[in-house]
């Protein structure tokens, strides 16, 4: 396959990626992994589409690939760390996300997962911590609000709670005795 082929075969494998075509989109990325075993931008989307598809080996093994390839890859970095969320290991998910944030350090999603598993791992004031440090870079971060509404909220701070998880998503229901995110 020559250049221009392995391009055009790359880009349909994208759009057929972000349509959600999945096995079209895996299938296309495999077929150009056969004739460039290292082409990055097929490793990482199509390790990124396995941990869509919940096939989280697989995942993790081309997310670490990609990193071995491009080791300043703030994206590769975080999105190994959302493998190892996934698979429940949360100090490693943890040191992911912290590399994604070394080489960017305003990659806001990074820095929300950092809070997140801290917050796993019981760290619940480092979390809260943590949160905070991400809202000043981001005020609006959905996915931060909601996470540090519902840590204010494990903490007894149910009025400042209630702001955040409103910011963050908008459809909760809550109780002096409850929360439910719905």
């Amino acid at each position: 396959m020559d250049k221009k082929k392995l391009n055009e075969t790359f880009a349909l494998a994208f759009q057929n990626h972000q349509k959600n075509n999945f096995k079209v989109a895996e299938n296309l990325y495999k077929k150009i992994l056969k004739i460039s075993p290292n082409h990055f931008e097929s490793i990482f989307l199509l390790g990124g589409l396995s941990t869509q598809t919940k096939n989280f080996d697989l995942a993790k093994k081309l997310t670490q690939k990609a990193i071995q390839i491009k080791p300043d890859h703030a994206n590769a970095h975080y999105n190994l760390g959302i493998v190892f969320y996934k698979l429940g290991e949360f100090q490693k998910a943890k040191n992911c996300y912290e590399k994604a944030v070394q080489i960017k350090s305003n990659h806001i999603d990074a820095h929300c997962g950092v809070g997140k598993c801290l917050e796993k791992l019981n760290h619940i004031y480092e979390a809260k911590k943590y949160y905070e440090k991400t809202l000043n870079l981001d005020s609006n971060h959905r996915k931060t609000c909601e996470s540090y509404g519902i840590i204010l909220f494990k903490l007894n701070q149910h009025s400042k709670a209630l702001t955040y998880l409103r910011k963050g998503s908008g459809f909760i229901r809550f109780t002096e005795k409850n929360l439910k995110i719905i």
